[in-house]
């Protein structure tokens, strides 16, 4: 009989992860790519997005922005121990791809991404048109 530990933490990945593959990417057959969480938060004059992918390299890293789309992809590689078994192999690897929406354009040309200890930072400058516009108001007198 084996047994199978799951942290509430990891549940919750799972399920995220395949709400996201139907809604995002519709339904598919690949099981084999990674999760991993983003949080998105709106400034004034840009869209951040971060990502927790920890043993990525940025040569693995693929990030396409189409209109109010970003697409997320790469893979994780694990090295190999060929003279070796595992005990334990929880460790992550593979394909993986995520798609978030953003609520408006972005200018793609000033994005900028960085990946620093494992959490990949993008910075999304909204076009001109999705910035708030500020309208002085003027008193008239009679």
């Amino acid at each position: 009989m084996s047994l199978f530990l799951m942290t509430p933490y990891g549940r919750k990945m799972i399920r995220r992860h395949l709400v996201n593959r139907i809604f995002d990417e519709g339904w598919t057959d690949e099981d084999d790519q990674v999760a991993f969480p983003v949080n998105l938060v709106e400034e004034s004059d840009a869209y951040i997005l971060k990502a927790l992918l920890p043993g990525v390299a940025t040569e693995n890293l693929n990030i396409q922005i189409v209109n109010d789309t970003i697409t997320i992809q790469g893979d994780i590689q694990n090295e190999e121990h060929p003279n070796s078994g595992y005990i334990k192999n929880e460790i992550p690897t593979g394909r993986f791809s995520r798609v978030v929406h953003i609520p408006e354009h972005v200018d793609a040309n000033q994005a900028s991404a960085d990946l620093t200890d494992g959490v990949l930072r993008l910075r999304l400058p909204k076009t001109e048109d999705a910035r708030p516009k500020m309208i002085k108001v003027k008193k008239i007198t009679s």
